[in-house]
């Protein structure tokens, strides 16, 4: 089973989220290793296909290939080729993962940097995003630092506070 996440673009319509994934299917359609598969828009990046929790940018394609001894070609082989199939669709950010055994689909290896200030952390996580961009078989390497780029500022506080009356 592979799982195919699609994101679009900060403020995407339902609309464009839903033309991305019937372009996608339409590339799927001519798989031969592909026995079916579903769409859901709508969603985020929780398992299953449960809409509504993500918002309009988000789409999930579930896809169930034929048994093994039905394909000519690996999991892997066919992962690839559903990403060079789509590798062109600019609008979207689309990622292919093989689905675990729990029904999602998660990345095999995660690196997790930590740290109190913003601009190291970036430029730490993009030193890293380049290596791992440069090993043969990685795929969908990803790079969540500005998802989780912390805001400094400061308020008013006490009397400096308006009174809101």
């Amino acid at each position: 089973m592979l799982s195919i996440n699609v994101e679009m673009p900060p403020g995407s319509s339902l609309d464009l989220t839903e033309t991305e994934l019937r372009l996608i299917e339409s590339r799927l359609a001519t798989v031969p290793e592909i026995k079916y598969y579903l769409s859901a828009s709508g969603q985020g990046g929780g398992a299953g296909l449960a809409v509504g929790s993500g918002g309009a940018r988000f789409g999930r394609v579930q896809v169930v290939l034929v048994d093994r001894k039905d394909r000519q070609r690996t999991l892997n082989q066919v992962v690839d080729d559903v990403i060079a199939r789509t590798a062109d669709i600019p609008v979207a950010t689309i990622r292919v993962q093989t689905a675990s055994g729990g029904g999602g689909s998660a990345q095999p290896v995660q690196v997790l940097i930590t740290g109190d200030d913003p601009q190291p952390l970036q430029a730490i996580s993009g030193r890293v995003q380049t290596i791992l961009d440069g090993i043969t078989g990685a795929r969908n390497v990803t790079n969540s630092v500005s998802a989780a780029n912390p805001r400094r500022g400061s308020s008013p506080i006490g009397s400096a506070w308006p009174t809101l009356a």
